[in-house]
């Protein structure tokens, strides 16, 4: 087994650039699945971009795998750490999308619940109300939660494989048993979105930091990024014919693809993080700059895309579809930009404070 306390003595040695130029992809794709149709161009294989979400689940297993293997956990300033890092920036972000509410005359409804995040336990409507993109920062929030626990499973003997057996299997009943209508919500269609329905997405990440310990050969580290590129292809292309054809219903009546489009994706972005996770010096230096740069405003890019053409609606913007989507891209930027300034870093540097 890896000691992970002896393989990664730093928090650093965790956090490289190839993972956080994967984290500023994964928030771009999620950008480009939203605002294809606002571009006015065809859909195409742009609705699989929405899958940038679940190459966030797969980056948080592997950040936060070396605990699986050995390295110290000490839940209360993990906690603080990670409260710091998401709420801030979170609870500015909401701010910005009631006053888009209000500016629009619309009722600024779900507060409470958005507010201590509780919004994916209730309807698709509530979790949507604000930004679409909130639904996936509760389960993020529940992966941090167990992770003390998912730790102590992982370093018994077998633990590991046991756990992602039954995340597998977990997930796999979940998809199952979830309504062919997505507006026919039940409890499946509510824990596929929760850590039961997504941990194994998780699991995924931290074997891809296993499999990444290895020395791999240039010519592995291709055939992995390769074979995990065109699964990705191909997923993307299934989804984007039986989309093309009656859209997520369409999807949501096909037994296979079901619940799993997200586990597709996480599968095919498995091998990819493995294969660059370890690259560390091994690219030129403006690389490595515009890569920790992008991953620096991943989560602000995140938060703040859908909030943009509001904002250039209310004021006034008019412009050509691919114009007006270009301009939504720049002052997401700029959001996203400007808040890691006053509000993201200066958190998360109070909450490691904090947390020491």
């Amino acid at each position: 087994m890896v000691n992970a306390d002896k393989a990664q003595p730093s928090d650093s040695t965790v956090m490289q650039w190839p993972i956080e130029l994967l984290r500023g992809i994964a928030a771009l794709m999620v950008v480009f699945a939203h605002y294809w149709g606002l571009a006015g161009v065809k859909a195409g294989l742009f609705v699989y971009f929405i899958t940038g979400v679940d190459l966030f689940f797969v980056i948080s297993g592997y950040v936060f795998a070396p605990y699986f293997f050995g390295k110290t956990l000490h839940p209360q300033s993990f906690f603080i750490k990670r409260f710091f890092r998401i709420y801030p920036l979170y609870a500015c972000s909401l701010l910005i999308y009631v006053f888009l509410k209000f500016s629009t005359s619309q009722e600024a409804k779900y507060l409470v619940t958005h507010l201590f995040l509780l919004y994916t336990t209730e309807s698709r409507e509530i979790a949507f109300y604000y930004n679409q993109a909130y639904w996936s920062l509760p389960v993020e929030i529940e992966f941090y939660l167990f992770l003390p626990a998912l730790a102590y499973i992982a370093r018994l003997k077998g633990g590991l494989f046991v756990m992602v057996a039954l995340a597998l299997v977990l997930h796999c009943v979940i998809a199952f048993f979830s309504p062919t209508d997505m507006r026919m919500a039940n409890n499946f269609l509510a824990f596929s979105v929760h850590l039961p329905g997504l941990l194994i997405e998780f699991l995924l990440g931290v074997i891809a930091w296993q499999i990444s310990r290895n020395e791999l050969t240039a010519r592995a580290r291709f055939l992995m990024i390769f074979a995990g590129a065109a699964l990705w292809v191909i997923a993307a292309w299934v989804f984007s014919f039986y989309f093309a054809r009656g859209g997520d219903n369409a999807v949501m009546e096909n037994d296979v693809l079901r619940g799993n489009i997200g586990l597709f994706a996480a599968l095919a972005f498995m091998p990819i993080v493995a294969a660059l996770g370890r690259f560390g010096q091994r690219a030129p230096p403006w690389l490595r700059i515009v890569s920790v740069w992008l991953g620096n405003l991943s989560f602000g890019i995140y938060l703040f895309h859908n909030a943009a053409p509001q904002i250039l609606n209310l004021c006034g913007v008019i412009a050509p579809p691919v114009v007006f989507a270009a301009l939504c891209i720049i002052l997401t930027f700029l959001i996203a930009q400007v808040l890691y300034v006053w509000v993201e870093n200066p958190s998360r540097n109070y909450g490691r404070a904090v947390a020491s």
